[in-house]
């Protein structure tokens, strides 16, 4: 099978059109926009604009347009419709005469009489207009109750913050000892606690050590997936030159953004591991029932959900009142409508089975798939503790191999999902919507964690390393290598006609490749710690933060473009600098989003949900910097109580920065 892939990857020759620059100069113009704070300024009316183009029988340049635009599945933009943005009042002022253009029906007729006109003069063209929006001066977003509401909320947990920053200021150090549980709830909204944990350096604890090397390669993860949804959303459309556009696509230097979705294995595959670790680690002390999967569930729920529901309830309202601009209403007010509509998936976490959720925070898609597959791996592990665990994970790895097949076969999907040219454009795509998302389709990395998370302990308790450091370093190279090596293999293999069965085979088995290199990068970097990159400090402070940074960036990229006036221009120096500046700024944002709102969440429901047996320890400890030795002494002499156990998975992962996110 393998030597049939490499030879069709070989003898494969491209069929798709393809222009020169001069040739491609004979193509309608996709984008352009008029200037649209002058046309405002002069109480214009601002309008953005799809023209499907059509001609008749025979005309050479629609043949060509259609030949070339058959293969924008792939490679290509579509150019048989047009977007333009209109000052009508000045672009289309010889068609107004008498219209009015407050009324609906007028103004499509304007429209229509000058786009036809225009796209006939420039190319000998028709053209059916559709208007998508229009803007006028006098127009502004009202603010609704709803506004109103979610701002109260804004403002309460400020003044929350501002109070507990205050008291921690004030308040003696020998006072703090005394603290009840309501003092030491106040406390963990104190913006300084929350900042100094967020910069703070681990805590030593020979067990977990060799987990912070994850760190790095979940950060060698996320930090890409941002940058590559800053790739998607800037090349979505209005650009002064698409062929150069169209050529990156096919770019050595662009193909790993553009087919390195794959990427995302990397947090289903560490999420499982963490899972898995540390629930063996929990049940040398405690026994893990059915009555523990519960509680772990709640904690799970409420440390995610308060900074998604503010990101949520944000997107839906303040969101659309943050700037204005001709693509505005595409980029930003699409999202707002669709969060108001369909908030509610994503904090229940469902959201990547809506498919008509096209626009609202989007890249939660993860989250909810994560969810699924986390309550899963609680049931598996919970069942096969006894025994049946090695039979159940194999079922589970087929099923992982036969859904995403299956789902080829059903919706006619392609090798995988991958960015093209023409999904930039419109962000809808088939293989996201029904294989990508979707939770039982990513069942495979999740299994592949957590055997390796089985292994890893197992080998941890035996005492087993890699004392040879040059096989370290060759596993590291060869799983590295697979991952760069893997877009170049897509991008020879993918084209508009990939049979069926080749379509199917690869997205059977690109999960468990893909989690495969990822497992033994993590057994690389566990079995032997070292002091190398991986275990570099920054990635602790990059895993504590990168929740936040997950959550605000695409809103951030939202406004970015929405206040676009003028066409932007592809230039690879351009491209970097806007990709990492905008990554900068995010984190920027995400850093006020964590201490105020995502970084009280854990030490709270820790005191919450705290027994009263503890009650004596708790006297003693602070929200983030306890003495955690001690808790954990004292849980081993109370483990009647199953609340431990998912305290102590907790401080697991967050030793090193780590979530199982």
């Amino acid at each position: 099978m393998l030597l049939k892939i490499f030879l069709f990857i070989l003898l494969k020759q491209c069929v798709a059109i393809d222009l020169t620059d001069e040739e491609h100069d004979r193509l309608p113009q996709l984008f352009s926009l008029d200037n649209y704070d002058r046309c405002l300024r002069h109480n214009g009316t601002y309008c953005m604009l799809r023209l499907d183009l059509f001609a008749e029988e025979g005309n050479e340049l629609m043949h060509l347009i259609r030949n070339y635009s058959q293969n924008h599945h792939v490679k290509h933009l579509n150019y048989t419709y047009l977007e333009r943005g209109v000052c009508v009042s000045t672009t289309c002022k010889e068609f107004i005469g008498d219209s009015d253009l407050n009324d609906p029906t007028h103004l499509h007729q304007v429209l229509q009489s000058c786009g036809n006109h225009s796209v006939w003069r420039e190319y000998g063209l028709y053209a059916n207009v559709a208007v998508v929006n229009c803007d006028k001066k006098s127009e502004t977003s009202n603010i609704d109750a709803y506004d109103w509401a979610v701002l109260l909320v804004l403002i309460a947990i400020l003044v929350l913050n501002i109070i507990a920053t205050c008291y921690d200021l004030l308040v003696e150090d020998d006072e703090r000892t005394r603290f009840g549980k309501g003092k030491k709830m106040l406390m963990c909204f104190s913006m300084i606690g929350n900042f100094r944990y967020l910069v703070s350096k681990p805590a030593d604890d020979p067990k977990l050590n060799s987990l912070k090397g994850i760190n790095a390669l979940r950060n060698s993860g996320s930090i890409p997936v941002i940058i590559g949804h800053a790739t998607l959303v800037l090349l979505g459309g209005f650009i002064d030159n698409p062929h150069d556009v169209e050529k990156a696509f096919k770019s050595v230097y662009y193909e790993i953004t553009f087919n390195g979705t794959y990427v995302v294995q990397i947090f289903f595959v560490i999420a499982s591991f963490l899972l898995v670790y540390n629930l063996e680690i929990s049940s040398e002390t405690h026994r893990i029932t059915w009555g523990t999967i519960p509680k772990i569930l709640l904690f799970r729920f409420w440390r995610l959900t308060p900074p998604l529901a503010i990101l949520m309830a944000f997107s839906a309202t303040w969101l659309r009142h943050l700037g204005s601009g001709p693509l505005w209403g595409r980029n930003v007010v699409s999202v707002v409508q669709q969060c108001r509509k369909y908030w509610w998936t994503h904090l229940l976490y469902i959201n990547n089975y809506v498919p008509d959720n096209a626009f609202c925070a989007k890249h939660t898609w993860h989250l909810a798939a994560d969810t699924q597959l986390f309550v899963l791996a609680l049931v598996v592990y919970v069942t096969t503790k006894d025994r049946g665990r090695n039979l159940v994970l194999a079922v589970l790895l087929v099923l992982g191999i036969i859904l995403p097949a299956l789902h080829v076969w059903l919706y006619n999907l392609d090798l995988m999902f991958f960015f093209s040219p023409e999904m930039s454009r419109n962000l809808g795509d088939d293989n996201f919507k029904y294989s990508f998302a979707l939770g039982h389709t990513n069942i495979a990395g999740y299994v592949i964690g957590m055997y390796t998370g089985y292994k890893m302990y197992e080998w941890n308790k035996k005492g087993i390393t890699f004392k040879n450091r040059k096989l370290v370093t060759i596993i590291r190279v060869l799983a590295v290598g697979f991952m760069f090596l893997l877009p170049r293999i897509i991008t020879l293999i993918n084209t508009d006609d990939v049979s069926l069965g080749t379509r199917m085979g690869f997205q059977a088995v690109y999960r468990i490749a893909v989690s495969s290199a990822i497992a033994l990068l993590i057994m690389s970097l566990t079995v032997q710690s070292d002091d190398t990159i991986f275990n570099w400090n920054l990635w602790v402070f990059l895993g504590r933060i990168s929740y936040s940074v997950f959550l605000v960036h695409l809103n951030i990229l939202h406004v970015i473009v929405g206040v676009r006036t003028q066409l932007d221009h592809l230039h690879y120096l351009n491209f970097l600098m806007v990709e990492f500046g905008f990554y900068v700024l995010s984190l920027g944002v995400a850093i006020p989003f964590y201490v105020l709102i995502e970084a009280p969440m854990t030490p709270l429901i820790k005191i919450m949900m705290s027994p009263s047996e503890k009650k004596k320890l708790e006297d003693q400890a602070e929200c983030n910097d306890c003495d955690e030795n001690d808790i954990n002494n004292t849980l081993e002499q109370n483990n009647k109580n199953v609340n431990t156990v998912f305290t102590n998975d907790t401080k697991c992962f967050e030793k090193n920065g780590l979530k199982e996110e």
